[in-house]
C-alpha cells in the first residue's frame, strides 16, 4: 500500500513543484512561464483527481469526478495557448482565448447533467465498474459521454501539437535572428516540449487500455508520469519566447517618436554599450541575449 501511494502521489507532487518554481521565479518571469505554472497546477489537480481514483477512495472521488473531467478537457488547450503566448500572442486574453475552452465546456457540462439525474448508487458503482447497472438509461448514457469524451481528448492532443508544430516552424527565422544565443535561436526546448506532450499523450492512452489487462502496472505508470511532467516543466524553465519581440520593454509611442538620430545621442548609447562590455563584462554571461543588452543599455 505504501509503494501505491508514493507512486501516485509522483506526479502530483512533481507538477506542484513546477507550478511553485514557475510562478516564484520573478527575476526570469515572462509571461509564457507564468501560464506554464497555471497548466502544472491544473496538472497538479488533475493527477490529485487520479490518485482519488486509484488509490481508490471512492467516497471521495465521487466529488471529484466531474471537476476531473473539466481540468482534463482544457489541459490540451492550455498547453497550445502556452505556444502561442511563446510565439504568435503577446498575452493570455479571454476575448481571444475561449474559444479554445468552448467545445470541452460544454461536452463535459452535457456530462455534469448527466450526473445529476443519475442515482447516486448507479453513479458511483458505474465509475468503477463500467459493466454496473446494464440497464439503467443514465448509466448508459454516462459511458456514452466518457467515451466521447476520451475520442475528443485524443483529438485534442493532435490538434494540439499540430498546431504546435505549425508555430514553431512559422516563427524559426525570427528567432534565429533575434537570439545572438545559437542554443536560444534553435529553440530546441521549444521543440521537446512539443515531442514530450506528444510522448504523454500517447501515455496516457497506453495506460488506459494496459491498465485494463495488467492492473498490476499502476505501480508503473504514475512514476513515468511524474517523470514526464518533471521534464516539462525543466524545460519550460529553461524556454525564452520563440518570437522575442513581446518582451521587449520600449517607451511609449510619443516618447519614440520624439528621438533624433542625432550623433550625439548615438555617441551616448555607445558609450553605454562599452561601459557595459568594458567595466561590467556583461559577455560573461554564457546566457546573454540581445533582449538582455538592451535592457542594460
Amino acid at each position: 500500500m505504501f509503494l501505491l501511494v508514493i507512486s501516485l502521489l509522483f506526479p502530483v507532487f512533481a507538477s506542484l513543484f513546477w507550478a511553485v518554481v514557475l510562478s516564484g521565479d520573478k527575476k526570469n518571469s515572462n509571461i509564457p512561464r507564468s501560464f506554464l505554472a497555471k497548466f502544472m497546477f491544473l496538472s497538479f489537480l488533475f493527477y490529485t483527481c487520479k490518485f482519488f481514483y486509484h488509490f481508490p477512495l471512492p467516497d471521495i472521488y465521487i466529488y471529484f469526478d466531474v471537476f476531473y473531467l473539466y481540468i482534463g478537457s482544457l489541459i490540451y488547450p492550455i498547453y497550445h495557448i502556452y505556444f502561442r503566448l511563446l510565439t504568435v500572442d503577446e498575452k493570455f486574453s479571454w476575448k481571444a482565448h475561449s474559444k479554445y475552452f468552448i467545445l470541452p465546456v460544454i461536452l463535459v457540462s452535457i456530462y455534469e447533467v448527466g450526473v445529476v439525474f443519475t442515482p447516486a448508487i448507479e453513479f458511483k458503482a458505474s465509475l468503477f465498474d463500467r459493466n454496473a447497472f446494464p440497464n439503467s438509461p443514465q448509466v448508459h448514457f454516462l459511458n456514452i459521454m466518457r467515451g466521447l469524451l476520451r475520442v475528443y481528448f485524443q483529438i485534442q492532443l493532435i490538434l494540439a501539437v499540430t498546431q504546435n508544430y505549425l508555430l514553431l516552424r512559422k516563427y524559426n527565422v525570427k528567432a534565429e535572428q533575434f537570439y545572438s544565443d545559437i542554443k536560444d535561436g534553435m529553440f530546441n526546448n521549444a521543440k521537446k516540449l512539443n515531442l514530450f506532450m506528444i510522448i504523454t499523450g500517447a501515455y496516457t492512452l497506453a495506460t488506459y487500455f494496459l491498465f485494463k489487462r495488467y492492473p498490476e502496472m499502476i505501480y508503473l505508470f504514475p512514476p513515468i508520469f511524474g517523470v514526464l511532467m518533471f521534464i516539462i516543466g525543466y524545460m519550460g524553465f529553461h524556454q525564452k519566447r520563440v518570437n522575442p519581440t513581446f518582451d521587449l520593454e520600449v517607451d511609449t509611442p510619443s516618447e519614440m517618436s520624439s528621438i533624433q538620430p542625432l550623433v550625439n545621442a548615438q555617441k551616448k548609447i555607445l558609450d553605454k554599450l562599452l561601459k557595459e562590455f568594458e567595466e561590467k563584462k556583461i559577455y560573461l554571461n554564457s546566457e546573454l541575449n540581445i533582449l538582455d543588452v538592451v535592457k542594460a543599455v
